[in-house]
């Protein structure tokens, strides 16, 4: 079920409200010494799409996978095109700003620069393994563009319940 507000501790399927790909830490990549890629794939709900939520709203959450409990960060500097990775290093920890758009509909904000996103690249296609980087927000709330920068939030469970994704 699609959630309008995010607690601390709780664990979460994030998905993308243009095309039901969810957030997802694939397992058959290889796994460097830190990193590991962070993709949008078709939402299942198994244990590589599960993330769990540490903070508050207002100095920001901690995101970490559910599974191997690395945290969500950026390759390189802060700016548009920058990928979403993981990192088991505590000093890398971001405090990502989760800002509620409307409905049941959020963005992941990067917390020292409030125009850049989380967005799904590709244009959003439909084959699994996009990247998720960091974007500037579209301001056309109608988009494809600003489509790829909202996600939904389902609780933690056995999959998705895709109906309330627009």
């Amino acid at each position: 079920m699609a959630i309008t507000n995010i607690a601390s501790g709780e664990t979460y399927l994030i998905v993308n409200s243009l095309n039901y790909k969810a957030v997802d830490l694939p397992e058959d990549q290889e796994p460097s010494a830190d990193h590991e890629a962070v993709v949008g794939y078709t939402a299942h709900g198994d244990r590589t799409q599960k993330w769990v939520f540490e903070g508050d709203a207002k100095k920001g959450y901690s995101i970490k996978h559910a599974g191997d409990g690395k945290a969500l960060v950026i390759a390189g500097h802060a700016e548009p095109g920058a990928e979403l990775t993981t990192s088991d290093d505590t000093s890398a920890r971001i405090p990502w700003i989760v800002n509620h758009v409307k409905d049941d509909l959020f963005e992941l904000q990067w917390p020292a620069e409030e125009s850049l996103v989380v967005e799904l690249q590709d244009d959003g296609q439909f084959s699994p393994g996009n990247n998720l980087t960091l974007a500037n927000r579209s301001e056309d709330e109608k988009s494809e563009e600003r489509k790829r920068q909202l996600w939904v939030f389902e609780e933690n469970s056995t999959g998705p319940s895709l109906v309330s994704i627009p």
